[in-house]
């Protein structure tokens, strides 16, 4: 992404946003996920047998695949928006620039 913005003349203030909003995705799937641990491993040492505890950890397995796939589909999204959004100011930094060139050119004769 960064050899994109490069390319297309991001501002780094945007990208630092950008930057910003994925990995404050990022921390709150790791938080989510430490929480389910810190539950099963609670649930686990209450459970008074063996197959209590194994449909404990069943449960927490589905648990934690909905939450790595509602993480993907977030990222997902999130690359998608991006995506668009760096190729929005990438067409407007070059419309931009043509302007420029040709405002500094004058009227053509």
């Amino acid at each position: 992404m960064r050899s994109t913005a490069a390319r297309g003349g991001l501002t780094r203030v945007r990208l630092a946003g950008i930057e910003k909003a994925m990995a404050e995705q990022v921390a709150r799937a790791q938080a989510g996920l430490k929480d389910s641990v810190n539950r099963l491993s609670r649930t686990l040492l209450s459970a008074r047998s063996r197959k209590e505890a194994a449909q404990q950890i069943a449960q927490a397995r589905e648990s934690v695949r909905e939450s790595l796939d509602r993480l993907g589909r977030t990222l997902g999204e999130s690359q998608k928006t991006i995506t668009r959004e760096v190729g929005l100011l990438t067409r407007g930094l070059k419309a931009g620039v043509k302007a420029g060139r040709a405002a500094y050119r004058g009227p053509h004769r």
